[in-house]
């Protein structure tokens, strides 16, 4: 059954004088479209589009989302395998632009989710997004949909838990590790592809990638394969293993049995290093996502994740923005 709008409206009231008006078909959400009109990310984001699209901006955000692929999928030299899926599910790219992970960047990106998440959740995704290079892919739908294209492919790329995901997912597809090694991120709305766009590629390079899906522009995977990966890959330093098994066993050969469900994993890598075994970066990322604690458990995310039920009985239909 689909939620109202009062089940994951948090208890904040924002003034209507102090929030910028977002469209109604950015999001289901009343509170969202308020909390965000005085999001600058947000508002910089609905601005750029709306300068190059003009009154297309509506079909623009019904047709496009945002895939971040994450350095996991760099360093496991999957890139490949990333822009050929795209495309067999009916996404083509219109751009795919490398971008380096700063802390500014992450925090922007998950902002209304991170309120609720653990210091040691914070701390352990710095050390995974900042591994190595990522690419914000710029996709756009062939479909025809009452839902948008961020409803659409959020639900394609598959849950960030392993034990939801599905064949065919594309987080399926790049390896089931656990809930932090998830390979991607992508909005879950309009109103997020905007801001996450103004996030990751504020400036001249916004600008160019809002120019190319203007245009209609369209990359193959065999292009951006020549163009993208050989750089990219190097840069990364890889392949590297995410598999928690050859992780272990390399600790259990000079540590003995371990069992992570017990253990501290930073006393573990310190008595690591204490025996002369030197942990790679990658290492100690496989090590110390399957242990961490992600989420408070005195605090609810400010802005909840948002699914396809959502919409049911909204009257919002995308398909009349693309006639």
């Amino acid at each position: 059954m689909a939620r109202r709008e009062s089940d994951f409206r948090p208890p904040l009231m924002i003034s209507a004088e102090a929030s910028v008006s977002m469209p109604h078909w950015l999001s289901c959400s009343e509170f969202k479209r308020g909390l965000y009109g005085t999001d600058t990310y947000a508002i910089e984001g609905l601005e750029a589009v709306q300068a190059v699209a003009g009154k297309d901006a509506r079909s623009f955000c019904a047709q496009h989302s945002l895939l971040v692929v994450k350095p996991e999928v760099v360093v496991t030299q999957r890139l490949e395998r990333v822009f050929s899926w795209l495309e067999e599910v009916g996404f083509p790219i219109v751009e795919a632009v490398p971008f380096q992970f700063t802390p500014t960047i992450t925090r922007g990106l998950w902002a209304y989710h991170w309120n609720a998440a653990t210091r040691a959740h914070r701390r352990t995704v710095d050390l995974l997004v900042e591994a190595g290079p990522s690419v914000a892919v710029l996709v756009r739908s062939t479909e025809s949909s009452e839902l948008p294209a961020t409803l659409r492919l959020a639900a394609l790329k598959g849950h960030a838990d392993p034990a939801r995901r599905q064949a065919g997912q594309l987080r399926y597809e790049l390896g089931n590790y656990n809930a932090l090694l998830n390979h991607v991120h992508s909005p879950d709305e309009p109103i997020d592809l905007l801001r996450e766009l103004a996030v990751v590629l504020l400036g001249p390079g916004l600008e160019r990638v809002l120019g190319a899906a203007q245009r209609g522009q369209t990359l193959g995977a065999w292009q951006l394969g020549r163009s993208l990966m050989p750089s990219l890959y190097r840069d990364a330093g890889g392949p590297e293993s995410l598999d928690l098994s050859d992780v272990l066993a390399q600790v259990e050969a000079i540590l003995g049995p371990v069992d992570l469900r017990r253990e501290d994993v930073h006393d573990l890598m310190s008595r690591c290093k204490e025996e002369g075994l030197i942990l790679s970066r990658w290492q100690r990322i496989v090590l110390t996502t399957a242990c961490t604690e992600s989420m408070r458990r005195d605090v609810r995310r400010l802005v909840p994740s948002v699914s396809a039920a959502d919409w049911v009985g909204t009257g919002i239909d995308h398909r009349i923005a693309v006639r």
